[in-house]
């Protein structure tokens, strides 16, 4: 691709060999070093290379140090939020985020002994809810993000959705 450059400017891309109009009297193959009076075309180096972790947004063409230069926008790379984590991750996730010990977490998974916090929390659903929420912390071996107690003991750690899905995200990965 080249740049059509204008006192220093990109004012156009367009394509090598390709022909494209200069002003509305003609037009011309386009191709690199190709110069009247203030406009000229020059090929547009390469963008740099994108890091892991991230993604293109978008790209450009600019003057980096007088020459044009493809850029990109790069934003983060978020997973994509796990539908389902294991019983493992979920209390090793509460451990570590400092919501249950370590030794609680070790007791959810070895023998589904409900942490003290998670406790406080069933006793803070309706009764009617309490004995499904007790068997799903006591016997599950995996947490759906989908289940409705999920955003429920969210909502009771001061969660909104989104710190729900980063929960669920830092849990896969442990």
């Amino acid at each position: 691709m080249l740049a059509l450059i204008n006192s220093g400017s990109i004012v156009d891309v367009v394509a090598e060999s390709a022909g494209f109009a200069h002003g509305t009297y003609w037009t011309i193959p386009a191709y690199d070093g190709w110069e009247f009076e203030d406009f000229s075309l020059r090929t547009i180096s390469d963008a740099d290379p994108v890091p892991a972790g991230k993604q293109v947004v978008s790209s450009a063409a600019v003057m980096v140090a007088g020459a044009p230069k493809f850029v990109y926008v790069l934003a983060d790379i978020v997973p994509p939020v796990p539908e389902v984590i294991s019983d493992r991750q979920f209390f090793q996730a509460l451990a570590v985020g400092g919501i249950i010990t370590q030794a609680e977490a070790l007791a959810a998974v070895k023998t589904g002994v409900i942490p003290a916090a998670m406790v406080a929390l069933i006793a803070a659903l309706p009764e009617a809810n309490r004995f499904a929420a007790e068997m799903l912390l006591s016997g599950a071996t995996e947490f759906k993000r989908a289940h409705p107690l999920t955003s429920a003991f969210g909502a009771a750690f001061g969660w909104g959705e989104s710190q729900i899905d980063e929960f669920w995200i830092e849990a896969a990965a442990l």
